[in-house]
């Protein structure tokens, strides 16, 4: 299952950027099946969920920087991040359903302030290292450590 809506009805297409290289969306159909296929892979190392829990960077390289931008994952949300200098700067969380999130902490056992963006910030908790909040359709969340 691919992460990004690629051609069909997504307003804001995913995009990775990998030190410096931009993998874009796919245009054509034909064209767009093999990039498809490509570019899951690349989502894979950067986003993943396993048992309702979202990872940021779960197998990517923490020596090599890489931002990614609306990637889908299962929950109805969009997630974007960035990892710079072996170290996770932010995760923003879209939710297009309003169902709770869980993220596991990309920061260990940091604390972290999650905001709601344009209303303040959100009641969490961090059970087993795992972020946890409500969240609103339509609703955008930020997520970075104090």
């Amino acid at each position: 299952m691919s992460k990004g809506n690629f051609w069909a009805g997504n307003p804001n297409p995913s995009f990775v950027a990998l030190g410096g290289v931009t993998i874009a969306p796919a245009t054509s159909a034909p064209a767009g099946n093999l990039a498809l296929g490509a570019v899951e892979a690349v989502d894979d190392l950067l986003l993943q969920s396993d048992n309702g829990v979202i990872r940021v960077f779960p197998v990517w390289p923490t020596s090599r920087n890489a931002q990614f931008v609306n990637l889908r994952e299962k929950g109805a949300f969009l997630v974007s991040s960035q990892l710079t200098g072996g170290q996770v700067t932010y995760v923003d969380i879209a939710s297009q359903a309003g169902r709770p999130v869980a993220l596991l902490n990309p920061w260990g056992n940091r604390a972290v302030t999650v905001t709601r963006v344009g209303a303040g910030t959100v009641a969490h908790t961090t059970p087993n290292g795992t972020i946890s909040f409500p969240t609103q359709a339509g609703a955008t969340y930020q997520i970075v450590p104090n």
